[in-house]
């Protein structure tokens, strides 16, 4: 059994009792974790945050020191709470794990799905995130893990706040032995976690913020599979990996990488031999469908030019959206129609029965913003060929907004059918499954 005063350092701890050797930027941040009262750590993913709660809930629960901090019997708690269920589930196992080892498993008194009570009446509780999150507990430590994610059905992103002000006072007791860690991927600069990143920069007493990349923490992440990830979308890059705070709502595109992308004078004419497709996206009664063409250029497959885009204003008619369909498709050597779900069955049958392929897929929330993050890529990269006209506009309309469920994109003002209609045909030609078929 490990004795409570002899491993005082939480690293040494993580070594010679839990056998684990981390990298070096992940063992400089654990030693952070007994000098502050509040610390809060933005780091990016894939970073070991969840590994390092496990670790000092450990270190704490076996070798913190709270003489005087306690009445005779009172337990002593150390609270760890996840964004989810599965993740505290995991979090939650990982702990458990440490205790199976032969040093650590003689203190397990007894558990629950939740509870791992010690033989020195200290309790590890994980729970996921809730804005009823328990009050009241003698706390030496609170690990608030991803803290910027932390939403519930009930009061979405002031959850993270709620379970903020019901677990900060917990540690109190404790004076300045006590500790509030509070580590996630940036989400915004909003909520309780960017609140509490900016006390820390002002230099409140008793808090300190850090901030450190995914290649900063972990050395074993894949170099060029990171530089791929910031080529697709870097201000994305720069939150998920860099742990940077982004704006709540930000330009999508760069504006000078849009208008660059403008440079041919009008529609192009069919080519014989050259694989295109039909981007839509429907409406009938209150918004505009929109109609985009693309294709890879010949002798060149990273090239993406727009070779017609339009849309009909609303109300459209059903049989004039279905005829326009037709002949653009037949205008351009039978190109496949790929539309989103709205309208789907009656738009899907009309077409199939002109003789068209039509492929129908759901622009849900992932999707789209797969979609956009293609359109965004072949754009930075100037890799694709517009001619003027509104879906110029609409692009340089385009913002990225950061909410509770995720992030969304959306046009600023106005309409943003045809900028959707163009990301649609763009997303296509660049997947695998298009040129496998493409080939043959």
């Amino acid at each position: 059994m490990v004795r409570r005063r002899r491993v005082r350092d939480p690293v040494r701890f993580a070594e010679e009792v839990l056998g684990l050797k981390l990298w070096p930027k992940q063992a400089e941040i654990l030693r952070q974790f007994p000098r502050h009262q509040e610390l809060v750590l933005a780091l990016g993913r894939r970073s070991g945050k969840s590994l390092l709660a496990s670790i000092y809930a450990t270190y704490d629960a076996v070798c913190g020191d709270y003489d005087g901090c306690l009445r005779p019997d009172e337990p002593r708690y150390i609270v760890c709470v996840a964004t989810r269920q599965d993740q505290a589930n995991i979090v939650f196992g990982t702990i458990r794990g440490f205790f199976n080892l032969p040093a650590l498993a003689p203190l397990v008194l007894s558990e629950t799905s939740e509870e791992l009570w010690l033989a020195n009446n200290v309790c590890i509780k994980v729970l996921p995130c809730s804005s009823r999150a328990v009050r009241g507990l003698a706390a030496s430590t609170v690990i608030l893990d991803e803290l910027a994610h932390f939403v519930d059905s009930e009061h979405g992103y002031q959850a993270g706040k709620m379970v903020y002000d019901a677990l900060a006072p917990s540690i109190a007791q404790f004076g300045g032995r006590g500790r509030l860690i509070a580590l996630s991927t940036p989400w915004g600069r909003r909520g309780i976690f960017w609140r509490l990143w900016q006390q820390a920069q002002e230099g409140l007493p008793g808090m300190a913020g850090f901030r450190y990349s995914t290649e900063d923490m972990n050395p074993t992440i894949d170099k060029a599979w990171l530089n791929r990830e910031r080529l697709k979308d870097p201000e994305a890059f720069a939150s998920e990996y860099e742990g940077e705070f982004l704006d709540a709502a930000a330009a999508l595109l760069p504006a000078d990488a849009v208008r660059a992308c403008v440079v041919r004078s009008g529609r192009t004419p069919y080519q014989q031999g050259v694989s295109y497709v039909l981007a839509l996206d429907p409406a009938f009664m209150c918004d505009r469908f929109a109609f985009a063409v693309c294709h890879e250029e010949r002798g060149n497959s990273e090239r993406v030019v727009v070779d017609y885009i339009d849309r009909l204003e609303p109300p459209v008619s059903f049989v004039e959206a279905c005829e326009l369909a037709l002949q653009l498709s037949q205008a351009y050597g039978h190109a496949p129609v790929v539309t989103d779900q709205h309208c789907a069955a009656p738009l899907e049958q009309t077409l199939r029965e002109k003789g068209l392929r039509v492929e129908v897929k759901p622009f849900d929330a992932t999707r789209k913003q797969h979609v956009f993050a293609s359109l965004s890529a072949l754009i930075r990269a100037g890799r694709l060929e517009l001619y003027p006209g509104p879906v110029v506009d609409e692009l340089l309309r385009l913002e990225r907004v950061l909410t509770p469920s995720g992030m969304r994109v959306e046009a600023s003002s106005g309409h943003d059918d045809l900028a959707t209609a163009l990301a649609v045909a763009v997303h296509e030609l660049a997947s695998e499954e298009r040129r496998r078929i493409a080939v043959y």
